[in-house]
């Protein structure tokens, strides 16, 4: 374990391949990374940071810690919109899911009929208006479209060009 300190920042590394650097300020975590360590770089696929302050630590510590190793930062353009969709999503629990879109859209208004196959506590009709999420068991309204809970998922989630970060490779 290497820890540095660096202008109030406090970098932690983990061995073995394998890092996590932690940038924190005033006990407070602002800035952290996944590395992987392969044969001529140093392999990051997500840096998160509340600043560009934290950013920099991070990026100077490993330059530190890997002075002969080229950084590689993997993660998608913000300039280009993927043609695929990246990564996987799966809604587990819909009403609350529901009722929290619904929060952070409450001028979207739908009203559905919800299949999923696998779990079944999903099933149900919902109605979201006025930023609140109603479920029912029983038709709320005579006009609802049936979906599965795959198509919700890429009806909604799709257009927030949302995608999975943080992965261990």
């Amino acid at each position: 374990k290497n820890v540095q300190k660096m202008n109030n920042f406090r970098v932690e590394w983990f061995c073995n391949g394998l890092g996590i650097y932690i940038a924190k300020q005033n006990k407070e975590i602002t800035a952290f990374t996944v590395a992987y360590e392969k044969s001529e770089v140093i392999e990051i696929n997500e840096l998160m940071s509340n600043n560009e302050e934290s950013r920099a630590s991070i990026i100077k510590a490993l330059s530190t810690d890997f002075p002969t190793k080229k950084i590689m930062r993997n993660a998608p353009s913000s300039n280009v919109i993927p043609q695929h969709p990246l990564g996987m999503a799966r809604i587990i629990d819909a009403s609350t899911f529901l009722q929290d879109y619904a929060t952070v859209f409450p001028e979207k208004e739908l009203k559905i009929k919800l299949i999923d196959k696998q779990i079944a506590c999903n099933n149900n009709y919902y109605h979201l208006t006025n930023g609140t999420c109603t479920a029912s068991n029983i038709p709320i309204d005579t006009t609802f479209e049936e979906i599965s809970i795959n198509e919700l998922c890429k009806q909604l989630l799709t257009p927030l060009h949302s995608y999975m970060n943080l992965m261990l490779n």
